[in-house]
């Protein structure tokens, strides 16, 4: 930008007491880049919370699974150690 395209669009603005019209667009501007800078923010914890909540659920899920199949070995042996002592 030219020093005399700089100068025309300053004294344009002054010409038409825009100023505050500007600033208040940047500062709006601001607002709305934290705004969303915040709301990213909460989505990508949300995203970590709901990952670990669903990692947690599946490692109880794998220890009830695990816990079942212990329990029906135990069982299945129990009855064919009886079955093997009944012949």
């Amino acid at each position: 930008m030219s020093a005399t395209t700089a100068s025309a669009l300053s004294e344009f603005v002054d010409t038409y007491h825009l100023w505050f019209f500007i600033l208040l667009l940047c500062l709006l501007g601001v607002y709305h880049f934290l705004d969303l800078v915040v709301y990213l923010c909460f989505k990508f914890l949300g995203g970590i919370n709901e990952s670990y909540y669903n990692y947690k659920t599946h490692c109880v899920e794998n220890r009830r699974r695990h816990e079942k199949l212990a329990g029906e070995s135990v069982s299945v042996a129990s009855s064919l150690s009886h079955r093997a002592g009944a012949d």
